[in-house]
């Protein structure tokens, strides 16, 4: 059904923002290596759990990416959608 594509397509391009985030910043950001290693500077983000969170949460805020409550209903939107049609449905697009 196309209303479906559309929705799971609009969810799945809500997420990839949050998914880029946490694969490219987050994990050089809270990586334990030094910059040399690691060849980012966003290594020197990394200064403890409270302060890692603010960077994280400030600069999520400042490019826009969607995170906590928001994020969660996304993905839980996306996991129960996925769910629901999956008896019947079979994907034309990844």
């Amino acid at each position: 059904d196309d209303q479906i594509e559309s929705f799971l397509r609009y969810l799945r391009g809500q997420l990839e923002p949050f998914e880029t985030f946490r694969t490219l910043i987050l994990g050089s950001m809270l990586s334990t290596q030094s910059v040399e290693q690691t060849g980012t500077t966003l290594t020197l983000l990394n200064q403890g759990h409270e302060t890692s969170a603010m960077y994280k949460r400030e600069i999520a805020a400042y490019i826009g990416i969607p995170s906590g409550k928001r994020i969660w209903r996304l993905q839980q939107a996306l996991q129960n959608s996925l769910e629901a049609v999956a008896p019947w449905y079979s994907p034309t697009t990844t």
